[in-house]
């Protein structure tokens, strides 16, 4: 019994301290300095595939403040808010990617409005967590930062 539950709490640990960075793909947006790390998982029932993940939206390899998520198949976007300083924003980001492509839309939204930030910008996808450290500082961020 005290094996067990000795491997119990080492799995437990190891568990806990999995950082961001054993994502498994990284999405780069070709005209800004943003990224997201995502994973994918499958939750069934109505939900099937989900991505979740982080993006670092004010470019700094800071993938921990602003969460997202969204799902596999479908139209359905990608959401998160995104939070500056420890304050979330007033509006909630939603980005639709296309396979096809591969352009993408971030809209804005907040109680009562709906507005794009970017239309039809260019993606990739690789494989494994975002790269640490600043990302390419000679390009904006998508939101201005």
């Amino acid at each position: 019994m005290k094996k067990f539950a000795l491997c119990m709490l080492v799995l437990a640990l190891a568990v806990a301290v999995v950082p961001q960075s054993q994502a498994s793909q990284c999405v780069h947006f070709t005209n800004f300095c943003d990224t997201i790390n995502v994973n994918i998982a499958n939750v069934g029932g109505n939900q099937g595939k989900i991505i979740y993940g982080a993006w670092d939206w004010v470019c700094l390899g800071d993938w921990t403040t602003s969460s997202v998520w969204g799902k596999v198949e479908g139209t359905a976007p990608i959401s998160t808010r995104p939070v500056y300083a420890g304050v979330p924003f007033t509006y909630t980001a939603g980005f639709t990617f296309k396979q096809s492509g591969h352009t993408f839309d971030l809209y804005g939204t907040t109680y009562n409005a709906q507005f794009a930030f970017q239309l039809a910008s260019p993606w990739t996808l690789s494989n494994g967590a975002c790269p640490a450290g600043r990302p390419n500082k000679n390009l904006p961020s998508l939101l201005g930062r």
